[in-house]
């Protein structure tokens, strides 16, 4: 679990994703601007083939720690990347493929790397 490879994977695509559109915060897709934005694990999730603008449903957090072979903490620690610390998506791959990110702790709602 939260091996460098799965890691990396997921870093991967959310760098695709995040060349599609604007980011979002505070949900996987939604309206920036004007046109269609995107977090990043919503990048992740158009750059897996989700058509952002008609999808009818999202998948729940539990789908990236299923396909990614990732903690609750390590995926809630992107989200919390993205909505409270304002970190860019390329900014967010970077750190997933860091040595840290691996051992992700969350403590009162902030990350916190051991």
């Amino acid at each position: 679990m939260n091996s460098l490879e799965d890691r990396k994977r997921l870093a991967d695509y959310i760098r695709t994703g995040a060349k599609l559109r604007p980011q979002c915060k505070g949900d996987y897709w939604k309206e920036v601007d004007g046109v269609m934005g995107t977090c990043a694990l919503g990048a992740a999730l158009e750059a897996m083939g989700t058509d952002v603008l008609k999808a009818t449903s999202v998948p729940d957090l539990g789908f990236f720690m299923e396909e990614f072979n990732l903690s609750e903490d390590l995926v809630n620690g992107v989200v919390n990347k993205n909505d409270t610390e304002e970190m860019s998506r390329e900014e967010i791959a970077d750190w997933l493929e860091k040595d840290g990110a691996g051992s992700i702790i969350i403590e009162g709602g902030l990350n916190n790397e051991v």
